[in-house]
């Protein structure tokens, strides 16, 4: 049991604090927010995971800011409008001058690859488009994929969180190729069974036996946890295998989970 002997805050200071730390306060009998102080035989790995993924972020933030700033640092004093009017008059002089000297043909050369960039970049920006609608293409039928063929095994548990588990467990081992959906090891190869590449139904399969009772009703398979809740404590998650994601959210609950995401993948 925690003791109140910590800081004393009001709320509005622990308001302004990050999740993590404001889980060390609470409100006294007599109205205050005090820091509580820790057991000594209390696990506080998860508090000091999101400590650092806290702080992490904080830097990069920090990092960021400055250097926005040193690059705004070098407009000070510009206006926009007079720079476009200048910039515009700037190239209607070069143009006269190139007509004035006979050399059409290299302000026509100018103009097309003008035009070239300007056609190029819009090709890159509608190929991104594409590639991120493929994306989450993709990533609706990997979803959808694994939950009907889930559900359709006896005990499936079907509920939002077990759902929300099984999609993250499918884009991790399941990928589109082609018109498919196929299973792959971690490195992305096709994953193999008796000499062949295996079926998403087989996939599927397996779930029981690896996932165990975190998916399935009843179910004794390697994916129960063990008795302390035990998470892949000091692991990054792309360190984490598909197994330990789903046993890291069963342990600490998927909004917690999905701060962590945030926290490491930011920036």
């Amino acid at each position: 049991m925690a003791d109140f002997n910590g800081a004393i805050l009001t709320e509005d200071q622990v308001a302004s604090l990050p999740d993590p730390l404001k889980a060390q306060f609470a409100k006294t009998d007599d109205g205050k927010w005090a820091q509580k102080v820790p057991d000594p035989n209390e696990d506080t790995s998860a508090l000091k995971n999101g400590l650092e993924a806290e702080r992490a972020k904080a830097k990069k933030l920090e990092k960021a800011a400055t250097d926005a700033q040193a690059k705004l640092a070098k407009y000070q004093g510009i206006n926009p409008d007079e720079y476009a009017e200048l910039k515009q008059k700037a190239e209607e002089a070069e143009q006269a001058r190139l007509k004035a000297e006979g050399k059409e043909h290299e302000l026509w050369e100018r103009k097309r690859v003008s035009l070239e960039e300007a056609h190029q970049q819009t090709l890159s920006a509608k190929d991104q488009e594409i590639a991120d609608l493929r994306a989450r293409l993709n990533g609706v039928l990997i979803d959808e994929g694994a939950v009907s063929l889930a559900a359709a095994l006896p005990g499936f548990k079907g509920t939002p969180k077990a759902v929300e588990i099984l999609k993250r467990i499918a884009r991790d081992e399941l990928k589109v190729d082609g018109e498919a959906v196929v299973p792959i090891e971690r490195d992305g190869s096709p994953r193999v069974t008796q000499g062949r590449n295996m079926t998403v139904k087989e996939w599927a399969e397996g779930l029981v036996k690896d996932y165990g009772d975190i998916l399935f009703e009843g179910s004794s398979g390697g994916g129960a946890i063990n008795g302390k809740g035990g998470t892949p404590s000091g692991k990054k998650l792309k360190d984490m295998s598909p197994l330990e994601k789903a046993q890291e959210i069963q342990s600490v609950g998927l909004a917690k989970f999905q701060e962590r995401v945030a926290a490491e993948y930011s920036g």
